[in-house]
């Protein structure tokens, strides 16, 4: 994914659209107090971590794989050829 930040060129145009001088002026109803809150967050997760973390939070579901199903009058799991989406389209 591309990241192409606004130019400055840009930025001035959108701040005179609005009608402010500088990007500061966009947060000034913000109260000071709330501007430097800081949050006590445990230390940030890398993607491996983050998916076996998801992958126990997920394991403690019941899903219908582990109990019985009674929805969809028997029209659930049953095997669809890969081959049948590219034959129907």
């Amino acid at each position: 994914m591309n990241y192409l930040p606004h130019t400055d060129e840009e930025r001035k145009f959108m701040m005179d659209f609005i009608g402010i001088q500088s990007e500061e002026e966009l947060f000034s109803s913000i109260p000071e107090n709330l501007k430097d809150f800081q949050m006590d967050l445990p230390r940030p997760l890398s993607e491996m971590e983050l998916v076996a973390e998801m992958k126990r939070v997920a394991a403690k579901n019941r899903t219908v794989d582990d109990r019985a199903c009674f929805l969809g009058a028997g029209a659930y799991r049953h095997f669809i050829p890969s081959a049948l989406e590219a034959i129907i389209s």
